[in-house]
Protein backbone atom coordinates (compact mmCIF):
# COMPACT_ATOMS: atom_id res chain seq x y z
CA UNK A 1 0.00 0.00 0.00
CA UNK A 2 1.49 3.19 -0.94
CA UNK A 3 1.42 5.79 1.57
CA UNK A 4 0.21 9.63 0.10
CA UNK A 5 -0.70 12.91 2.02
CA UNK A 6 -4.16 13.02 2.96
CA UNK A 7 -6.71 15.67 2.24
CA UNK A 8 -6.27 15.23 -1.08
CA UNK A 9 -9.14 13.37 -3.41
CA UNK A 10 -7.62 10.45 -5.33
CA UNK A 11 -8.91 8.54 -8.35
CA UNK A 12 -6.29 4.75 -8.26
CA UNK A 13 -5.78 3.57 -12.05
CA UNK A 14 -4.03 0.18 -12.91
CA UNK A 15 -0.78 -0.33 -12.12
CA UNK A 16 2.19 -0.05 -15.04
CA UNK A 17 4.57 -3.31 -13.95
CA UNK A 18 6.28 -2.12 -10.71
CA UNK A 19 4.49 1.71 -11.39
CA UNK A 20 1.20 2.65 -9.27
CA UNK A 21 -0.68 5.10 -10.75
CA UNK A 22 -3.11 7.79 -9.47
CA UNK A 23 -4.69 10.91 -10.43
CA UNK A 24 -5.27 13.59 -8.25
CA UNK A 25 -7.60 16.09 -7.95
CA UNK A 26 -7.74 19.39 -8.05
CA UNK A 27 -3.62 19.43 -8.91
CA UNK A 28 -3.62 22.10 -11.37
CA UNK A 29 0.22 23.68 -12.05
CA UNK A 30 3.59 23.97 -11.00
CA UNK A 31 3.12 25.59 -7.95
CA UNK A 32 0.10 22.90 -6.84
CA UNK A 33 2.30 19.97 -8.19
CA UNK A 34 5.55 21.18 -5.81
CA UNK A 35 3.26 21.67 -2.94
CA UNK A 36 1.92 17.91 -3.22
CA UNK A 37 5.37 16.88 -3.90
CA UNK A 38 6.28 18.72 -0.45
CA UNK A 39 3.80 16.96 1.44
CA UNK A 40 4.35 13.74 0.21
CA UNK A 41 8.37 14.21 0.88
CA UNK A 42 6.82 14.62 4.65
CA UNK A 43 4.58 11.78 4.67
CA UNK A 44 7.09 9.36 3.50
CA UNK A 45 10.07 10.95 5.03
CA UNK A 46 11.84 10.47 1.56
CA UNK A 47 13.59 13.28 -0.17
CA UNK A 48 13.22 13.69 -4.40
CA UNK A 49 15.37 15.05 -7.12
CA UNK A 50 14.27 16.70 -10.29
CA UNK A 51 15.14 14.36 -12.94
CA UNK A 52 14.13 15.64 -15.87
CA UNK A 53 11.99 18.96 -17.07
CA UNK A 54 9.49 18.99 -20.13
CA UNK A 55 8.15 22.01 -22.02
CA UNK A 56 4.86 23.49 -20.59
CA UNK A 57 3.32 24.93 -23.72
CA UNK A 58 2.44 21.12 -25.08
CA UNK A 59 -0.83 20.29 -26.65
CA UNK A 60 -1.93 17.84 -24.22
CA UNK A 61 -0.25 18.46 -21.36
CA UNK A 62 -0.24 21.79 -18.60
CA UNK A 63 2.64 20.69 -16.79
CA UNK A 64 4.89 17.45 -16.70
CA UNK A 65 8.14 16.48 -14.28
CA UNK A 66 10.27 13.29 -13.15
CA UNK A 67 11.84 13.01 -10.29
CA UNK A 68 14.56 10.53 -8.65
CA UNK A 69 15.33 9.28 -5.16
CA UNK A 70 17.86 11.68 -3.88
CA UNK A 71 20.20 8.15 -3.02
CA UNK A 72 20.82 7.91 -6.65
CA UNK A 73 23.54 10.40 -7.38
CA UNK A 74 26.42 10.38 -10.01
CA UNK A 75 29.52 9.35 -7.18
CA UNK A 76 31.88 10.33 -9.19
CA UNK A 77 33.95 7.53 -7.79
CA UNK A 78 36.12 5.03 -9.65
CA UNK A 79 35.99 2.07 -7.21
CA UNK A 80 32.28 0.95 -7.24
CA UNK A 81 32.71 -0.87 -4.42
CA UNK A 82 33.25 1.90 -2.64
CA UNK A 83 29.55 2.82 -1.01
CA UNK A 84 28.15 4.99 1.99
CA UNK A 85 24.56 5.75 3.20
CA UNK A 86 23.82 8.26 0.66
CA UNK A 87 25.07 6.49 -2.84
CA UNK A 88 22.63 3.58 -3.36
CA UNK A 89 22.23 3.80 -6.58
CA UNK A 90 18.38 3.56 -5.72
CA UNK A 91 15.92 3.60 -8.67
CA UNK A 92 12.78 4.86 -7.31
CA UNK A 93 11.04 7.70 -8.92
CA UNK A 94 8.36 9.64 -9.36
CA UNK A 95 6.99 11.13 -12.31
CA UNK A 96 3.52 13.92 -12.35
CA UNK A 97 1.92 15.16 -15.51
CA UNK A 98 -1.03 18.11 -15.25
CA UNK A 99 -3.06 16.48 -18.39
CA UNK A 100 -4.74 20.05 -20.33
CA UNK A 101 -8.36 19.81 -19.99
CA UNK A 102 -10.25 20.07 -23.56
CA UNK A 103 -13.97 19.38 -24.30
CA UNK A 104 -14.22 18.39 -27.45
CA UNK A 105 -16.50 15.50 -27.31
CA UNK A 106 -14.22 13.00 -28.47
CA UNK A 107 -11.65 12.64 -25.07
CA UNK A 108 -13.95 9.96 -23.01
CA UNK A 109 -11.61 11.46 -20.01
CA UNK A 110 -12.56 14.68 -20.52
CA UNK A 111 -14.27 15.21 -17.06
CA UNK A 112 -12.48 13.27 -15.11
CA UNK A 113 -9.12 15.66 -16.50
CA UNK A 114 -11.38 18.54 -15.50
CA UNK A 115 -11.96 17.23 -11.75
CA UNK A 116 -8.42 15.22 -11.06
CA UNK A 117 -5.55 16.30 -14.18
CA UNK A 118 -2.50 15.62 -12.39
CA UNK A 119 -1.48 12.07 -13.41
CA UNK A 120 1.12 10.63 -10.64
CA UNK A 121 3.47 7.61 -11.66
CA UNK A 122 5.62 6.17 -8.71
CA UNK A 123 8.12 3.48 -8.22
CA UNK A 124 8.42 3.89 -4.57
CA UNK A 125 11.12 0.18 -4.33
CA UNK A 126 13.62 2.27 -2.47
CA UNK A 127 17.00 0.15 -2.15
CA UNK A 128 17.59 1.57 1.28
CA UNK A 129 16.19 2.49 4.63
CA UNK A 130 13.86 4.85 5.00
CA UNK A 131 13.30 5.96 8.97
CA UNK A 132 16.24 5.88 10.14
CA UNK A 133 19.03 7.82 11.33
CA UNK A 134 21.35 6.59 8.42
CA UNK A 135 18.71 7.88 5.83
CA UNK A 136 16.89 11.20 7.70
CA UNK A 137 20.16 12.33 8.10
CA UNK A 138 20.26 13.60 4.15
CA UNK A 139 17.16 14.81 4.34
CA UNK A 140 16.38 19.17 3.20
CA UNK A 141 16.80 21.27 6.06
CA UNK A 142 13.41 22.80 6.34
CA UNK A 143 12.82 25.94 5.96
CA UNK A 144 11.57 27.43 8.89
CA UNK A 145 15.22 26.43 10.32
CA UNK A 146 16.72 28.28 7.50
CA UNK A 147 15.04 31.24 8.31
CA UNK A 148 16.03 30.84 12.09
CA UNK A 149 19.77 29.85 11.57
CA UNK A 150 19.58 33.57 9.23
CA UNK A 151 17.91 35.80 11.68
CA UNK A 152 20.73 34.38 14.19
CA UNK A 153 23.62 35.64 11.82
CA UNK A 154 22.00 38.98 11.75
CA UNK A 155 22.07 39.58 15.18
CA UNK A 156 25.95 38.72 15.15
CA UNK A 157 26.03 34.85 16.01
CA UNK A 158 28.45 32.61 14.02
CA UNK A 159 27.70 29.74 12.38
CA UNK A 160 29.52 27.37 15.42
CA UNK A 161 27.21 29.70 17.60
CA UNK A 162 23.84 29.85 15.62
CA UNK A 163 24.29 26.06 15.57
CA UNK A 164 24.84 25.73 19.33
CA UNK A 165 21.81 28.10 19.67
CA UNK A 166 19.39 26.73 17.66
CA UNK A 167 20.35 22.77 18.88
CA UNK A 168 19.70 24.46 22.90
CA UNK A 169 16.11 25.61 21.11
CA UNK A 170 15.29 22.14 19.32
CA UNK A 171 16.24 20.44 22.79
CA UNK A 172 13.75 22.65 24.52
CA UNK A 173 10.65 22.52 21.87
CA UNK A 174 11.10 18.59 21.39
CA UNK A 175 11.38 17.36 24.85
CA UNK A 176 12.05 13.41 24.61
CA UNK A 177 11.78 13.18 21.26
CA UNK A 178 15.24 15.82 20.58
CA UNK A 179 17.82 12.62 19.73
CA UNK A 180 15.02 11.96 17.34
CA UNK A 181 14.83 15.27 15.78
CA UNK A 182 18.24 15.72 16.18
CA UNK A 183 19.25 12.84 13.67
CA UNK A 184 16.78 14.42 10.75
CA UNK A 185 18.56 16.57 8.76
CA UNK A 186 15.24 18.64 8.49
CA UNK A 187 15.25 19.68 11.47
CA UNK A 188 19.38 19.38 12.26
CA UNK A 189 21.98 20.90 9.72
CA UNK A 190 25.27 19.59 9.69
CA UNK A 191 28.21 22.27 10.41
CA UNK A 192 28.88 22.39 6.98
CA UNK A 193 25.55 23.36 5.96
CA UNK A 194 25.08 26.29 8.38
CA UNK A 195 28.95 27.26 7.54
CA UNK A 196 27.82 27.41 3.84
CA UNK A 197 24.85 29.36 4.46
CA UNK A 198 26.68 31.91 6.44
CA UNK A 199 29.53 32.71 3.79
CA UNK A 200 26.47 32.90 1.38
CA UNK A 201 24.44 35.72 3.55
CA UNK A 202 27.65 37.01 4.42
CA UNK A 203 28.16 37.63 0.43
CA UNK A 204 24.76 38.52 -0.45
CA UNK A 205 25.09 40.99 2.26
CA UNK A 206 28.47 42.90 1.99
CA UNK A 207 29.58 41.98 -1.49
CA UNK A 208 32.72 39.43 -2.80
CA UNK A 209 35.36 39.33 -0.35
CA UNK A 210 37.88 39.58 -3.04
CA UNK A 211 38.29 43.37 -3.38
CA UNK A 212 39.36 45.85 -1.11
CA UNK A 213 35.84 47.05 0.47
CA UNK A 214 36.37 43.24 2.20
CA UNK A 215 38.47 45.17 5.35
CA UNK A 216 35.20 47.42 5.17
CA UNK A 217 32.65 45.16 5.25
CA UNK A 218 34.51 42.77 7.65
CA UNK A 219 34.80 45.78 10.07
CA UNK A 220 31.25 47.08 9.92
CA UNK A 221 29.93 42.84 10.42
CA UNK A 222 31.95 42.69 13.50
CA UNK A 223 31.26 45.93 14.49
CA UNK A 224 27.66 45.34 14.72
CA UNK A 225 28.16 41.76 15.86
CA UNK A 226 29.97 43.32 19.14
CA UNK A 227 26.98 46.05 19.04
CA UNK A 228 24.53 43.52 19.47
CA UNK A 229 25.93 41.17 22.12
CA UNK A 230 27.26 44.44 23.87
CA UNK A 231 23.46 45.04 24.04
CA UNK A 232 22.47 42.04 24.82
CA UNK A 233 24.56 41.77 27.90
CA UNK A 234 23.34 45.38 28.89
CA UNK A 235 19.60 44.46 28.94
CA UNK A 236 20.37 41.11 30.54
Amino acid sequence: MVSLPPCFDYIHLPDDGEWKRFRVKDIRDEESVKAWVNKYEGETKTTWRVLRTFPSSGKYNVYKIHYRCCHKTDRRVKDIRIRSTKHTGCEAKLQITVNRFKDDGVNQDAQIIKSHPCVVKLNAHHNHTINTAEALKYRDVDPTVKEKLLNLFHVGHNPASALKSHKSELMIEKGKDYYQAAADGKWMPTADFVRKLFDKEFTKTYGSICSEKRNESVINLLSKAFLSVSVRKFVC
